[in-house]
């Protein structure tokens, strides 16, 4: 099977020649400097023939003939010989015997055409394979709807920037807290170029991870994470685990990025340390200050000069409210609150839905309305 490959956005990368038996899940095209990472869980059925491409695992593909080159010349001879017909000089011998050679390459390019199998979402072209019936030719519903899918939207990130002005951007962990991190970064403006995770993520090609390379584990992530660090990509840590998220921080200084979701509301005087993420429908009030690493989950709020230490995380609905003090590597559980003034120590954790009337000291779990260590 010969693959010509495109990449996410549909530029070409190369051609490469595949074995579906053996399913290599990286491979260097020709005339290439970088690897192409193959999703192969669910791209072949029972029959061994292909279900979906294998470049951006997208389960869209569409069936077309490829013609020989010699067709445009066959198209001109077709046309002048009409041409003469018309004109009434296809009673010569001449005439007759060129309109017989036309019809001979006619049926010799049918027969010479080729079909194969193209991706509608990033344009991959497979030839050389056996194409299974379920196949159909290119429907311009679908086209326009996956066109659709990846059509740019219009919105902003921090400082007014429209989609792809942020950067590449590499996300580590790719369970549910990723992909969620992974939406919001594309909506932001970032292009991602590569995930890391324990485990290759499936998504069959939808985003946020469909299609972006899989570059290998945390403990042992693959050469080209340094490569795509040097040439100015940014590296987001989209675990929940505050600790893995602190070493995280620290190997890679210099490259975390802030992600602040299009929908949250972050107001101008706050503070958002390095490598934080602010989720769909946040809110940071005014004068507030956002320690390094932090999570402030969808529709968490952080009120007036509330401090929020590094690496802590406010689960969805979670509220700060003004001049609330959270150490580091807090949980703050989902929409749990902490009182006006109120001193929550580092690596404490307080239980969903609690309410923090009074100070909870260092490494202390605290549930209930009004909350108590437990």
């Amino acid at each position: 099977m010969q693959v010509d490959v495109r990449s996410q956005h549909g530029d070409r990368v190369g051609r490469i020649e595949l074995d579906p038996a053996t399913r290599p899940v990286r491979i260097r095209p020709e005339a290439s400097d970088h690897d192409v990472f193959l999703e192969w869980d669910g791209a072949v059925d029972d029959a061994g023939q292909l279900r979906a491409c294998v470049v951006c695992g997208d389960g869209h593909l569409y069936r077309t003939r490829t013609l020989p080159q010699v067709t445009p010349f066959v198209i001109l001879i077709a046309l002048f010989g009409a041409t003469i017909s018309l004109l009434g000089f296809a009673n010569s011998d001449w005439v007759l015997g060129m309109l017989v050679i036309v019809l001979a390459i006619d049926v010799g390019v049918l027969l010479l055409a080729r079909t194969r199998l193209v991706c509608y979402r990033c344009g991959s072209v497979y030839d050389d394979l056996r194409i299974a019936g379920y196949h159909r030719r290119w429907d311009p519903t679908v086209a326009e709807r996956i066109a659709d899918e990846r059509r740019p939207r219009r919105s902003t990130g921090p400082g007014g920037r429209t989609l792809n002005e942020l950067g590449e951007l590499v996300i580590c962990g790719a369970g549910g807290h990723g992909a969620v991190v992974g939406d919001a970064a594309v909506s932001a403006g970032f292009v991602l170029v590569g995930v890391i995770d324990a485990v290759r993520p499936v998504g069959g090609g939808r985003p946020p991870f469909g299609g972006v390379p899989w570059l290998g584990s945390p403990e042992n992530p693959d050469p080209s994470l340094a490569e795509l660090l040097e040439r100015g990509a940014l590296i987001h840590a989209a675990i929940g685990d505050a600790g893995i998220r602190r070493r995280w921080h620290a190997e890679h200084a210099g490259h975390a990025a802030t992600i602040i979701h299009p929908s949250a509301t972050v107001s101008p005087s706050a503070e958002i340390g390095v490598g934080t993420f602010v989720g769909p429908r946040a809110v940071i009030n005014a004068r507030a200050t956002i320690g390094e690493g932090v999570i402030v989950n969808s529709g968490a709020i952080v009120e007036h000069d509330a401090r929020i230490g590094a690496f802590t995380h406010l689960a969805p609905g979670a509220i700060a409210l003004g001049n609330a003090t959270i150490g580091d590597a807090v949980l703050l559980g989902a929409n749990s609150t902490v009182l006006p003034t109120i001193r929550v120590g580092d690596r404490a954790m307080i239980g969903a839905g609690s309410v923090v009337t009074q100070e909870v000291a260092h490494d202390v779990r605290a549930f209930g309305n009004p909350a108590r260590p437990r």
